[in-house]
């Protein structure tokens, strides 16, 4: 996990069941205040994005984003994709409404 340039309140904390639809997700944790997410997205190393929707974050939150279809709730997300999204050694960036990547994480 990097946080670009030391400053971001928001980290991924993993990326787990890699390879497996059922259980592939990620999840991001709020370490600063409160704070939207309505703007942010998720990157993954073949070009696949993740909007996020309008969603509040609190201090010390966790939201997990799921790769399989499902129903949104204030903790899962869904991506809704037929197919397993993350490999071994890729790089996931979470990126923020101006375009700036806040953090990143290589998947073991």
């Amino acid at each position: 996990m990097s946080n670009v340039g030391g400053q971001s309140q928001v980290t991924i904390r993993g990326v787990i069941g890699v390879g497996d639809l059922d259980k592939e997700q990620l999840t991001i944790v709020n370490t600063g205040g409160d704070m939207s997410l309505v703007g942010w997205t998720i990157h993954d190393s073949q070009g696949n994005v993740f909007f996020f929707p309008a969603l509040a974050l609190f201090q010390g939150g966790a939201v997990t984003v799921h790769t399989k279809s499902g129903t949104n709730t204030v903790i899962d997300l869904y991506w809704n994709q037929s197919t397993t999204m993350w490999q071994t050694g890729e790089v996931v960036s979470l990126v923020d409404p101006s375009g700036t990547t806040q953090t990143t994480y290589t998947i073991p």
